[in-house]
């Protein structure tokens, strides 16, 4: 619906931006009902699929006769919920034609998702698909269920400094990669984390 009210003030011929370089100019542009319904068509074509997702995907090799259901679909419909209200809210301010920094919002943008994903990362039951899923989170539940706490604490805080990076000052040509080498320190954090609880749960071996 916010979409088809933005696409009412602008005229009948109207080519909205959808895409940006990483310089942030516009470099490929859509007709206004492709671009301002493309958000709210693409959120439920999720909707539907995540309808039909299997309830139970949980991976548990130490006891695989009590599944749990996991929380994988929730947590994707959030983040994608999420990140394209954030993108709709965009196009409609550019369709709009207000001048934004596109540079300064993509950490913005994706601070608030690791934040959210960082949030849901404890209930995060073990599953196929979705999570940190290292040989020792998939051989141990105990490994899982403690490197997802862990990732808990970790995502949020490096969704809160993604976040913050336009106070920073960084150049253009410097914020992406800010956020790719946030990103992948709370990776690769959480990769040797389950590494490191599983040789204290188990042992070396």
């Amino acid at each position: 619906m916010s979409g088809i009210v933005a696409a009412l003030f602008t005229s009948p011929d109207a080519r909205v931006a959808v895409h940006w370089s990483a310089s942030g100019e516009a470099d490929v542009f859509a007709g206004r009902w492709v671009a301002l319904l493309g958000a709210p068509a693409l959120l439920a074509a999720l909707w539907m699929v995540l309808q039909l997702w299997p309830r139970h995907q949980v991976e548990n090799r130490q006891a695989p006769v009590e599944p749990a259901r996991s929380l994988a679909p929730d947590q994707v419909w959030l983040t994608g919920l999420v990140l394209l209200i954030l993108l709709q809210a965009f196009l409609i301010a550019s369709a709009l034609g207000f001048q934004t920094n596109r540079l300064r919002l993509m950490p913005i943008t994706l601070g608030v998702i690791m934040i959210i994903v960082g949030a849901r990362m404890p209930f995060l039951q073990p599953n196929r698909w979705f999570g940190i899923r290292t040989p020792w989170t998939l051989a141990d539940r105990g490994v899982w269920t403690r490197t997802h706490r862990f990732g808990g604490l970790v995502f949020p805080a490096a969704g809160l400094l993604t976040a913050s990076l336009p106070l920073f000052g960084l150049s253009d040509d410097r914020v992406g990669p800010a956020v790719l080498a946030i990103l992948l320190t709370a990776a690769l954090a959480c990769v040797a984390y389950s590494w490191w609880i599983s040789r204290r749960l188990n042992g070396p071996g």
